[in-house]
């Protein structure tokens, strides 16, 4: 009995020379902001973690997650908005 080689999958470029992954530079002026704002947003999450974690009290639970829902919009604003090099 004889075994089938499998095929093997090799990641190839695509035919127009992109390795098939997304990337953009529009918001490469503001990159160092947005990583710092979001950095900023995975510091409360974990602090929020830890609260529900040693059983806080709930209103100070939530006002920490009012402040990461507040905070997300305003990572995006920042990523979509017009760079001033386009």
């Amino acid at each position: 009995m004889s075994k089938t080689p499998k095929p093997t999958t090799q990641s190839t470029p695509h035919a127009n020379g992109h390795d098939g992954h997304r990337h953009s530079t529009s918001y490469a002026a503001d990159k160092a902001k947005i990583l710092t704002r979001l950095r900023r947003m995975e510091g409360q999450v974990r602090g929020v973690q830890r609260m529900v974690e040693e059983d806080q009290y709930c209103l100070d639970i939530l006002t920490q997650l009012s402040a990461v829902i507040a905070a997300a919009p305003a990572a995006l604003r920042l990523h979509g908005r017009p760079s001033a090099d386009r």
